[in-house]
């Protein structure tokens, strides 16, 4: 159907939109960073490759599914907020 695929569309675009935000507040424009996409809405491949491309237009953007879990997710930031560089992979 026409308008829903319109509607994930918009959704997309505007989770792009505050992607985006987001990078431009926490690192600088020449840097390359990593946006993982999380969450049910996500579920849906068009929203996600939509998602995945609009990111990708930024000169520098990665997008993809998250490498690892919350939790670990929160260990690594707490390590880095800390002053510790950690290796995960």
């Amino acid at each position: 159907d026409a308008v829903a695929q319109r509607l994930l569309d918009s959704a997309a675009q505007e989770l792009a939109l505050l992607a985006a935000a987001v990078r431009g507040q926490l690192w600088q424009p020449e840097e390359a960073v990593d946006v993982a996409y999380t969450g049910g809405v996500f579920r849906s491949e068009r929203l996600r490759e939509r998602f995945r491309l609009l990111v990708e237009l930024a000169a520098g953007n990665r997008c993809g599914a998250p490498r690892h879990g919350p939790a670990e997710g929160a260990l690594l930031e707490a390590l880095r907020a800390g002053g510790l560089n950690p290796e995960l992979r």
